[in-house]
């Protein structure tokens, strides 16, 4: 389906839901009590609510969800991804709130509908501060951006729970609101080392990948807050024997929680360091022994630029086969000098569908031309031909 149509289909049904709600809001302006008969057992006092709050949360919501779609399907990139998430998110953080917060005469459910509307604010502007950050790569900064939402959120989730559960059940501790708002603080301030992350020390580097496991961090931190605020005592009346037993499983407990940040921290340190040396790294080492098969990976090197741009792989590649000729240093460089002073052109963060295809188009014929220039180079060699079969120039 073409962009035009999209946006009038969209446009269309925006209207068909907008120009009612509008038309309820500011001349009809009904009461709860008129839609009586459908609803049976209506407390007298409700009778007279007016449902223009529910109308204008309706309006924002579905007008809020209208422009996330038609920036869907006008625009496209990364920051395109970044609003329409936004807005969506918002759309239905507008459905949930705003019919609490205008509700008459209770300050309790506005209360309630702020704190809703808070939790999922701080969700939507920590994604949008993480996305332009980890652009920016302000990896610190982003890491420091995830304790504060979360912490925040800690606020946000034990204010709902106090109002929203003022007699909790016999299962639930009676202070759960106060607990979860201690344990969401205390894994703020344990995520906080994340911020270490990229460190050039190693030490640094394992602290700050320990951190950022937020997935087990955040459950691990409430399971033990609540445990040893609550269920341990309960545990403990309900089965006296296991007394002497839990401080063993206790320990036991967080060494094994322990050891699966350590077992994923390091994992993460061993990716990233064969990010940063590259694929090609390891690849060489399986076919360095090897010329036949080094040349035989020459031809996916040179789709592997043209398509993606990416030349680390086909510059190692070229640079041992030439250096195996009997090429110095300088001839290699020389040779090569337009694959390396090639730079791939920036992707726009926001544009009209079809031009980041256009631009895609543009960059592999230009790789291609790059790629040309370098096969010319190697071709006409003074030295003696150098054969490599299979790989043609594209």
């Amino acid at each position: 389906m073409g962009i035009k149509r999209v946006v009038i289909r969209n446009t269309l049904l925006y209207a068909s839901i907008v120009l009612p709600l509008l038309w309820a809001m500011l001349i009809w302006r009904p009461t709860l009590g008129e839609f009586s008969s459908l609803l049976p057992n209506l407390p007298a006092k409700m009778t007279s609510m007016e449902l223009s709050p529910l109308f204008l949360s309706l309006l924002a919501s579905a007008s809020t969800f209208y422009a996330g779609s038609i920036i869907g399907a006008v625009f496209e990139g990364s920051a395109k991804e970044l609003l329409v998430g936004s807005l969506y998110a918002a759309s239905f953080a507008l459905l949930l709130s705003l019919p609490l917060i205008y509700a008459p005469g209770s300050e309790v459910y506005s209360s309630l509908g702020l704190y809703i509307l808070l939790s999922f604010l701080t969700l939507i502007l920590h994604n949008v501060a993480s996305t332009l950050l980890k652009l920016r790569g302000l990896l610190s900064l982003r890491a420091l951006s995830a304790s504060a939402a979360i912490y925040i959120e800690g606020l946000a989730i034990s204010r709902i729970i106090d109002i929203a559960l003022r007699n909790p059940p016999s299962l639930l501790p009676p202070d759960l609101s106060r607990l979860l708002y201690m344990a969401m603080t205390a894994s703020a301030l344990l995520t906080l080392p994340s911020a270490f992350k990229g460190s050039r020390s190693n030490t640094l580097a394992s602290i700050g990948e320990a951190s950022s496991k937020y997935h087990i961090i955040i459950p691990s931190v409430i399971v033990v807050v609540l445990y040893f605020g609550y269920y341990r005592e309960s545990l403990s009346m309900l089965l006296p024997s296991l007394s002497p037993l839990s401080p063993y499983l206790e320990w036991m407990v967080i060494t094994a929680l322990a050891a699966l940040v350590y077992r994923g921290a390091r994992r993460s340190i061993e990716v990233s360091a064969l990010d940063r040396v590259g694929d090609w790294a390891r690849h060489i080492q399986e076919v360095s022994t090897y010329r036949g098969e080094r040349l035989s990976e020459l031809t996916s090197a040179m789709e592997e630029f043209i398509t993606q741009g990416r030349k680390e792989r086909l510059i190692l590649l070229l640079s041992l086969i030439l250096h195996d000729e009997g090429l110095g240093e300088g001839e290699v460089e020389q040779i090569l000098s337009p694959l390396l002073e090639h730079r791939e052109r920036p992707k726009p963060l926001l544009s009209v569908k079809g031009r980041v295809e256009s631009l895609e188009r543009r960059d592999i014929e230009r790789r291609s031309r790059v790629l040309e220039r370098v096969v010319e180079r190697i071709t006409t060699l003074s030295h003696r031909p150098i054969s490599v079969e299979g790989v043609e120039a594209k």
